[in-house]
């Protein structure tokens, strides 16, 4: 029994369009054509596109152009098997929240496999984005917290524009205070899984809801943090 080498590669947080994944099917069509060199090769090259609505698979790079991606993607997948010499590249990007995204690839030939896994990794490396700040702990955790006490402390804030006469004493200061507190932690675990879903580890275009929720987010981060500036410069001048 021949020994085998196998790679297996999470993909990083990455934006993906038609143009890249015809660029796949066509690094792993000709992949098929080398293989296939081989009279004794058997080999399966082909891909399938998953929605709610509807599932495609085809063979080739042909049929790959002609296709139209479906709305409401949940995986797109590729695969290179040759059953004879045990070669096996599959790719498996996947949109559904919470879900992860990679690569493998397996041969009996070190070379040619950390060559396939250099030439994937360059790919998914040149559509990086910067989307995996939101699903690693060691930045999503201060960015969660962040904004969760922003939104907390401009909710204080306006309680304590508005509201001067319930707030002279030093006991509804402390309740405010705790008040702000407990919504900033609220928040805090609440943003810790809405950040994660806001930006997904893979996109495809345009395609996903969001993308389009994400703009509205940052249009309201942006309200708040002008309101926090005019309600304090309001405050210093009158």
């Amino acid at each position: 029994m021949s020994l085998k080498e196998q790679r297996k590669i999470n993909i990083p947080s990455c934006k993906i369009n038609k143009e890249i994944l015809i660029e796949l099917t066509e690094f792993l069509e000709e992949e098929s054509k080398k293989v296939k060199v081989d009279k004794n090769s058997n080999v399966s090259f082909g891909f399938t596109i998953d929605s709610k609505d509807k599932d495609i698979t085809a063979h080739t790079v042909e049929s790959f152009r002609e296709i139209k991606i479906p709305k409401q993607l949940e995986s797109i997948r590729f695969h290179l098997r040759d059953y004879k010499t045990g070669i096996d590249i599959s790719i498996n990007l996947e949109f559904s929240w919470a879900s992860t995204s990679r690569f493998t690839v397996e041969g009996s030939d070190a070379i040619w496999v950390n060559g396939i896994t250099s030439r994937l990794e360059e790919i998914f490396q040149y559509n990086k984005t910067k989307n995996y700040l939101f699903h690693e702990k060691k930045s999503k955790i201060p960015i969660a917290l962040g904004i969760a006490f922003l939104i907390a402390f401009s909710i204080s804030f306006v309680m304590f524009s508005y509201l001067p006469d319930n707030l002279e004493d030093p006991k509804s200061l402390d309740d405010l205070f705790s008040y702000t507190i407990t919504l900033g932690v609220s928040m805090f675990i609440l943003f810790l899984y809405f950040l994660e879903w806001l930006f997904p580890v893979i996109e495809f275009e345009n395609y996903q809801i969001q993308i389009k929720i994400r703009k509205i987010f940052s249009g309201i981060i942006v309200a708040i943090i002008l309101g926090l500036i005019v309600t304090g410069l309001a405050k210093i001048l009158f």
